[in-house]
C-alpha cells in the first residue's frame, strides 16, 4: 500500500502532477493506495479529502476515484487519517 499526501490552500491547488498520476496508475496495479489532501479553505476551516484511486490491471491510467471527506474545523485530524490508513491495511 502507498499513500500520497498533498496540502491545498488558497493560491496553492495541491493537485497531482501528470508524472504522479502515471506513477500512481502503475502502483495501483500492484496494490492499493490513497491520496490524502489536507485542504485549508478561504474561511480558514480545514477538511481532509481521502481519495481511493483504482485501475484495471490492463490499463495505464486511473479508472475510478472514490472520495471521502473528513471535516476538521480549526485543526487537522491526523488520527482520523491514521484510522483510514489502518482500515485500508486491514482490507
Amino acid at each position: 500500500m502507498w499513500v500520497e499526501v498533498k496540502y491545498r490552500r488558497p493560491g496553492n491547488p495541491g493537485i497531482l502532477t501528470p508524472l504522479q498520476r502515471l506513477t500512481m496508475s502503475n502502483l495501483i496495479r500492484h496494490g492499493r493506495g490513497l491520496v490524502v489532501t489536507y485542504v485549508e479553505r478561504k474561511d480558514h476551516t480545514l477538511v481532509i479529502q481521502i481519495d481511493r484511486p483504482t485501475a484495471r490491471p490492463a490499463t495505464a491510467h486511473l479508472d475510478e476515484v472514490t472520495s471521502e471527506f473528513i471535516e476538521c474545523g480549526k485543526s487537522f485530524n491526523h488520527v482520523a487519517v491514521a484510522g483510514v490508513i489502518l482500515q485500508e491495511l486491514q482490507r
